[in-house]
């Protein structure tokens, strides 16, 4: 047991199943879950929290029970129960956001908080922070987690923390021992999100002193470096040597987080080979911007429970970008070899250092444009390539490159952007031409506080309820990026035609979307016809704001057999038909 899991040990006041064996307990969370009785299913996944409060399985499936639980009034026991989930290594906890969100605002401890965030809800100017007020709710740990290990995917919060940071640089000789822990998890949130909270030039001049007079120091002032970690990376300005020694678990983290780990990218970085030169314009442009902000940053990995030693497919990850999904898919089939190609070194010391962090030792990184693929003299099984095509010069062209590299009956997993889905994204990037809004930070910046400050009925406003709104890399990769190509689903069907490639069925399509088709189209239970997606789309615009995502192959090949990925097919955890889910890690 670690020091922070001490600092967030709970008690929990109610218990109602402790006569019932592990596996009956099971058995009925996920009864109850899948038909579901939420409120239920989580009585039942609390007492498995109570036996073993620190099993990953166990927090990750209370944070997906959690996040389908609708709280109207304050909770304690909810409140308890969300706090020990959030420390789960899962990378789920985003969809409990609303639910912590509402929990706060509930939450009589942190009405101060929730006084100042109704100034920004109702556009208003909002008063001079109260720190005596507004203390308590900052060093309460439910508000440190949820900074910590979740996207603050809300405008107003966001604009409420960013007045308060303020307060805090311009009243520096205010700050107190007991601050720390929360400007540590203010400062881990802020290098995820690459600083996005928009600071004025006022700000900007009093950051540039602080780290002037912190560099003087020997070592620096352990309160006031982590506030300068709120505002700037601090591997910018230290190495590790000769920083204050203090045992706080948070405090080392922001040390690890925002020092060690960049300078063993930079280390990384020079190991990496690459597949050839990148000569292609659009390429290297794309390149360059993933070199300034790579994409994206994460934190936490899910939790792979099921590990397929019968699979050793050869698994082409084309544009791997940080490399979230690449190791855990290399952890779910460790027998596999995994070759991913990016063209930003900065990405791929990311993700080669988060890879062999989580034991992810079967992927090769190289560096590479996907229309220089087959320099590699390699086939593969499985080649899947998400977010990727769109932003190249000739989608085509890079999408043959990859037919090229596919091995006879392989497959394709796919991720394109629909253009009925991203309107707010097509008038965002209208509203940044005509503004002339550039690409660095502070122009993200300042583009995001525009939108912020926007009438909620105002046109580019959805845009703020994109997750990627909320760092400063994905909302460049969202509304800033270089180049972007939009498909509708009669549009991708040509594309496909001309390329002989067949569609095979969405991926990971969830049953809401799919029960759509099924009421406008009962007769078909395959769901792999492109014209009726169509319409379906056509009467639901926002169904694929996730990109469309599916799985294809050579038009020739529909029926031939490639074993190897059949193993990869049969698990439960990349699912394209409409009559198999994904299953439950219990």
């Amino acid at each position: 047991m670690t020091a922070s899991e001490c600092a967030y040990k709970f008690e929990l006041p109610e218990r109602h199943y402790q006569n019932l064996s592990r596996n009956n307990l099971i058995e009925l969370y996920r009864k109850y879950f899948d038909s579901g009785e939420t409120h239920r299913a989580l009585g039942f996944v609390i007492e498995l929290l109570y036996r073993a409060p620190y099993d990953e399985l166990y927090k990750k499936e209370a944070l997906q029970c959690i996040a389908k639980v609708v709280a109207n009034e304050f909770n304690p026991l909810l409140k308890k129960v969300l706090q020990i989930a959030l420390t789960s290594k899962a990378s789920v906890k985003d969809r409990a956001f609303i639910l912590w969100q509402d929990t706060l605002h509930l939450d009589p401890l942190h009405a101060p908080l929730q006084e100042l965030i109704e100034y920004f809800e109702d556009r208003k100017t909002p008063p001079p922070v109260d720190l005596d007020k507004v203390r308590p709710c900052l060093h309460d740990p439910f508000l440190q987690l949820g900074l910590k290990t979740m996207t603050f995917a809300h405008t107003p919060s966001e604009q409420a923390l960013t007045h308060i940071r303020k307060h805090l640089l311009t009243h520096i000789d205010s700050l107190i021992e007991d601050d720390l822990d929360f400007l540590c998890a203010l400062a881990i949130h802020n290098f995820y999100a690459e600083f996005t909270f928009y600071e004025d030039e006022e700000e900007t001049d009093l950051v540039e002193q602080l780290a002037k007079d912190l560099q003087k120091e020997k070592p620096p002032t352990a309160l006031k470096l982590v506030l300068l970690g709120c505002y700037r990376p601090l591997h910018l300005y230290f190495d590790g040597n000769n920083l204050p020694a203090i045992n706080n678990d948070f405090f080392q983290e922001v040390i690890k987080t925002q020092i060690r780990e960049p300078l063993k990218e930079l280390e990384i970085r020079t190991t990496i080979p690459q597949i050839s030169d990148i000569k292609d314009k659009i390429s290297q442009d794309v390149q360059n911007m993933y070199e300034e902000n790579p994409y994206p940053r994460w934190y936490d990995q899910n939790i792979v429970a099921h590990f397929y030693h019968d699979v050793d497919a050869e698994i082409l990850i084309a544009g791997c970008g940080t490399g979230n999904f690449t190791s855990q898919f290399a952890l779910l089939f460790p027998n596999s070899t995994f070759t991913a190609v990016d063209l930003s070194l900065s990405s791929l010391s990311y993700a080669q250092r988060k890879a062999r962090e989580l034991g992810a030792f079967n992927i090769n990184f190289k560096q590479g444009d996907i229309l220089e693929l087959g320099k590699m003299g390699k086939k593969f099984d499985l080649i899947e390539c998400s977010g990727v095509l769109h932003h190249m010069q000739d989608p085509e062209a890079g999408w043959r490159s990859l037919l090229d590299c596919l091995n006879p009956g392989g497959r394709m997993f796919i991720a394109l952007y629909s253009e009925l889905a991203r309107e707010p994204v097509v008038k965002s990037r209208e509203r940044i031409a005509t503004m002339g809004y550039k690409t660095d930070p502070q122009s993200i910046r300042a583009f995001r506080k525009e939108v912020m400050e926007m009438e909620t009925d105002h046109p580019i406003f959805p845009i703020t309820f994109f997750r990627d709104f909320f760092s400063v890399s994905e909302c460049r990769d969202l509304v800033f990026h270089i180049q972007e190509k939009r498909y509708t689903l009669p549009e991708l069907k040509e594309t496909m035609d001309r390329l002989g490639i067949h569609f095979l069925g969405f991926r990971e399509l969830p049953t809401d979307k799919r029960a759509k088709y099924a009421s406008m189209f009962p007769d078909d239970p395959e769901q792999n016809n492109l014209e009726r997606w169509h319409e379906v789309e056509t009467e639901y615009p926002n169904m694929f704001t996730g990109m469309y995502q599916f799985v294809c192959c050579r038009k020739d090949e529909i029926d031939t057999k490639n074993e190897k990925f059949e193993k990869i097919a049969a698990t439960n955890h990349f699912s394209f038909s409409p009559k198999t889910q994904n299953g439950s890690p219990l």
